[in-house]
């Protein structure tokens, strides 16, 4: 037994340095003589296609007698018997021999047959037991081996494809980026083609609306006007689209007042909301904060087509914006609830309002139009900014658009507090903002009784009967439509007033209210200008300007000379360049897009002739990085088409008046202050002018401060509290200024914005001057 005991031991130590299956047999067959002394041995194995035993190897000189006596025990049923039994099967030979037959397997793996030739008396018992143990070793170790080959085969096999599928995503990636770079080169190309003619189509109406004296075709071309201006947007809201849908969109977040924001939407809205009859409101909750961390951009597009879609759908009632704000650990939560009494929407179409080109029904789409893409960019807008927009509504009972969209921290307004209390004779949404208006400036409200100020609806009736008990000089805040004067002023008196317009803005209310208490008595109408910025001095400037579009050129020129500058054309980049160098010139613009010799090739020669004059890119590209790319390619600055007269005007201020320093002319008092004495009297004089002189410099300094900052809401009032007082004193250089500024933040014109700013400190300073001489001499 210790024999057979060394016997297994061993064939156990070389079955485990066996590493393939193969091997496996091998060793059996080498150690088969010293479990079972036979001088032959043979091993077999199966063959899958017809599933006998096949003889794979045998001691040399014996393959014949193997094979022969492999297909007699195949014959007497002793191989299927072997494998059925797991035990060694014997077969008697002449001579006094035995073949026996031994499956090297597992219940649920054959490895193969061990076949040997032995005298009967060397196949004993205990022998045949230790050959059978030895072969269910042998088949575990190779089915192991086998399931190995097989694991190992496999993960080989996962790797290689997933290295095929890696080049595959790497392909299908670059495909897609491929795909996307084309699609961006596509939308800026037919960008740059609609905006060309498009040019030509806004700036000609221009053109003939300023020079025609006919009303009907004054009337006409603004029609011709505002809807290329359309078309214009709706390019502009495809172009948004692929950019959110490309991760392109950059935010600009910057210091602002949200609120401001949304009532500078509410102010836009005013005048088609006035001719429906419609009631607009602005409702901060409290706590709504004055300053956020915001694209004031995206945050007014996005309020603007809400609010837009509410005017546009509401037939009567009102159209109400509520704004509510939680803190968070980064800063705001803001919700601008947009509220509407109109018809309100199917369930069935809310699915679709939010999907590109869709709109809630196709008679809706009949009768107000629209390309269905204003919701599903302001909810892109939403999601890149935080949050999202939801939507309730009935049939029959209005609707609710939510807009969310988080805001980071900014540091609160430092903001001087009214006292005292408002008597509000204003029922309903307008009573409720004015209400929520004047706590926002620190003063309490009362429906009745006494007050130090009494606000009234421009539009009420019996407002005599409303004043008759107040006294001569109690001050009165009316609200008034934008569009006309209210009726209610003829009721007033004498008694000192200021007009806020609807929807009120809790700013104007505290301006209005500081003004009344300046005891400022001169009463003032308002009229909302839809003037530009003033004009510029850029009469006498000569300008090269290089366009390959006849039509183009026809405008630009047009509107250069309407500026009274002399404008020299040149129909190429290789004629621009020529010019350029062959005279001077105040300042050089070129079109970007020429064939041949193109803008930027032009401004990198003329660059590198050591030409320094101003040179601006004019081009129909509205992709993000335009201007960057222009800025970077040797140009001063960038001037986008359609090219409107304001930004043309800002631009060549900007280059052109920077390097003129015409003598400033003798300040001298404003006439209008003269015919103000004749109408107050030299006390009341004195008290505005030292108003004004305090006031004035705060006004000036912030409006031009914000402008910087890029805050144009807060830029814009502050330009129109300034362009009133100036107005109203005869500071003619101020007040237009400030008019140009207000203008250009309600536009959204940056540009001209600023260009009216970097005028406004040296214009203050001259009426300053002109100020400080007229209360001498009214001391004198």
């Amino acid at each position: 037994m210790s024999e057979l005991f060394d016997a297994l031991v061993s064939l156990d130590g070389s079955l485990a340095t066996c590493v393939r299956p193969s091997a496996i047999l091998n060793t059996v067959l080498d150690h088969l003589p010293s479990l079972l002394p036979c001088r032959q041995r043979a091993l077999a194995t199966i063959d899958e296609a017809t599933l006998l035993p096949v003889l794979i190897q045998a001691t040399p000189g014996d393959e014949a007698r193997f094979r022969s006596l492999l297909e007699g025990a195949v014959a007497k049923g002793l191989f299927a018997l072997a494998l059925r039994r797991g035990q060694s099967v014997i077969d008697e030979l002449p001579g006094r021999e035995v073949l026996v037959l031994q499956a090297c397997a597992t219940p649920t793996h054959l490895a193969g047959l061990v076949l040997g030739v032995c005298p009967v008396e060397a196949a004993q018992a205990d022998r045949l037991s230790a050959l059978a143990l030895a072969a269910a070793r042998a088949g575990a170790a190779h089915e192991n081996l086998a399931l190995s080959d097989r694991i190992l085969a496999h993960a080989q096999e996962l790797e290689v494809a997933v290295s095929e599928r890696t080049r595959d995503l790497a392909s299908a990636r670059d495909r897609a980026e491929a795909a996307s770079r084309t699609k961006s080169s596509f939308l800026a190309t037919v960008s740059h083609e609609l905006r060309t003619p498009l040019n030509g189509i806004i700036g000609m109406a221009e053109l003939i609306h300023a020079d025609e004296t006919s009303p009907a075709r004054r009337d006409r071309l603004a029609v011709v006007r505002s809807c290329a201006e359309d078309l214009l947007r709706q390019i502009d809201g495809i172009l948004d689209l692929s950019r959110i849908e490309a991760g392109r969109l950059d935010l600009t977040p910057i210091e602002t007042d949200p609120g401001a924001v949304a009532m500078s939407v509410l102010r836009t809205l005013a005048p088609r909301a006035e001719a429906k009859g419609i009631e607009l409101a602005w409702l901060p909750a409290r706590g709504f904060p004055a300053r956020a961390v915001i694209d004031s951009g995206r945050l007014r597009q996005v309020l603007m087509n809400l609010a837009g879609n509410a005017v546009k759908f509401t037939e009567h009632g009102s159209v109400s914006m509520r704004g509510e704000a939680q803190s968070t650990s980064d800063g705001w939560r803001l919700s601008f609830h947009v509220i509407d009494t109109g018809p309100g929407i199917a369930n069935e179409a809310q699915a679709r309002l939010f999907t590109p080109f869709e709109q809630g029904d196709a008679s809706i789409n009949r009768r107000f139009g629209g390309s269905g893409l204003g919701l599903s960019i302001s909810l892109r807008l939403c999601e890149v900014m935080g949050g999202g927009i939801t939507l309730t509504s009935e049939p029959g009972r209005g609707s609710t658009f939510t807009a969310t969209l988080n805001a980071g921290n900014a540091p609160a307004a430092t903001q001087s507090l009214l006292t005292g209390t408002a008597i509000v004779a204003v029922s309903g949404l307008l009573g409720e903002s004015v209400q929520l208006g004047l706590e926002r400036c620190g003063l309490g409200s009362v429906r009745s009784g006494h007050g130090d100020v009494l606000v009234i609806d421009g539009d009420m009736p019996d407002v005599a009967g409303l004043v008759k008990g107040l006294s001569d000089d109690h001050p009165v805040i009316v609200l008034a439509a934008l569009s006309r004067t209210p009726p209610a002023i003829a009721s007033l008196g004498g008694r000192p007033y200021r007009q806020v317009a609807k929807p009120p803005d809790p700013e104007d209310l505290a301006a209005a209210v500081r003004e009344l208490r300046s005891k400022n008595r001169t009463q003032r109408h308002e009229r909302q200008s839809t003037a530009g910025l003033p004009t510029l001095t850029l009469a006498g400037s000569r300008i090269l300007y290089a366009d390959d579009q006849h039509v183009n050129r026809l405008v630009v020129a047009g509107q250069l000379k309407r500026l009274g500058i002399d404008v020299e054309l040149a129909t190429g980049g290789a004629e621009a360049i020529e010019l350029a160098l062959s005279d001077t010139w105040d300042l050089i613009l070129l079109d970007c897009q020429m064939p041949e010799v193109d803008g930027f090739t032009a401004a990198a020669r003329i660059r590198e002739r050591g030409c320094r004059t101003p040179l601006v890119a004019v081009t129909a590209h509205a992709m993000a990085g335009d201007r960057e790319e222009c800025l970077l390619r040797g140009f001063d600055d960038y001037l986008p088409k359609p090219v409107r007269p304001s930004e043309l005007a800002a631009t060549l201020s900007r280059w052109i008046n920077a390097n003129r320093t015409a003598p400033a002319p003798a300040p001298t008092p404003p006439s209008r202050l003269a015919s103000l004495r004749e109408e107050v009297g030299e006390e009341v004089l004195r008290e505005v002018i030292e108003a004004m002189l305090a006031e004035g410099p705060r006004l000036a300094s912030e409006a031009v401060a914000a402008c910087s900052a890029g805050d144009l809401t807060l830029a814009g009032r502050r330009a129109h509290a300034l362009k009133g007082d100036a107005g109203n004193l005869g500071l003619d250089e101020v007040a237009s200024l400030s008019k140009g500024l207000e203008m250009a933040t309600r536009n959204g014109d940056r540009n001209a914005a600023s260009a009216a700013a970097a005028r406004l400190p040296e214009a203050w300073r001259q009426a300053e001057l002109s100020l400080r001489t007229a209360l001498a001499a009214s001391h004198a």
